[in-house]
């Protein structure tokens, strides 16, 4: 049995299951698409394996639960043309992180990294609203909660301060109903 199997173009980014993980990314240029797995404690690359299925403009591949699991640190590289002037800048000597990834590694450099998406919701239920109905607000934290007047001092600049009764309350009267937090770094 081969180490990648074709897998499902469905969900994008990697996807854990007891079969293994399966990695699906979207490039309607690429001419191949390796993934390549590394060291989880040193940042080595351990393995390339070429996402051996094409749907559309879809590549994927399942990776059996041997080599990859919740944990593993991945990336994608991506062959294809070099022509800046038609916007195609493929290097497969480049590691892209996966737009779809649902975990990054705080490891320099950042690697994608496997997560288990069983999440115990405790007796709480997502939200569940409907995207007809969806308004995101993107902020930064920082940004957003560091000079309002309503949030407590200690909360200002924190996650902590997103809690605050007077921001929630400002986001739900002008008809937020997700917030998307844009780059967060560790200190």
């Amino acid at each position: 049995m081969k180490p990648i199997q074709p897998g499902s173009a469905r969900p994008l980014g990697a996807s854990w299951s007891r079969r293994g993980v399966n990695f699906a990314v979207y490039s309607s240029h690429a001419k191949r698409v390796e993934l390549v797995i590394f060291d989880a404690t040193n940042g080595a690359e351990m393995a390339r394996y070429d996402l051996p299925a094409r749907t559309g403009d879809v590549w994927h591949g399942l990776l059996s639960a041997r080599r990859a699991g919740p944990g593993t640190h991945y990336a994608f590289a991506a062959h294809g043309a070099n022509e800046p002037e038609n916007g195609h800048r493929f290097d497969p000597a480049v590691m892209l992180i996966d737009p779809h990834a649902r975990e990054l590694s705080s490891a320099e450099p950042e690697r994608s990294r496997v997560i288990d998406g069983a999440f115990d919701w405790n007796g709480d239920r997502p939200p569940a609203t409907p995207w007809r109905d969806t308004v995101i607000c993107e902020l930064h934290v920082k940004g957003y909660t560091q000079l309002h007047p309503d949030v407590p001092e200690p909360w200002r600049g924190k996650y902590l301060g997103l809690a605050a009764p007077p921001v929630i309350e400002h986001l739900r009267h002008i008809g937020v109903t997700a917030v998307e937090l844009l780059p967060v770094r560790r200190s």
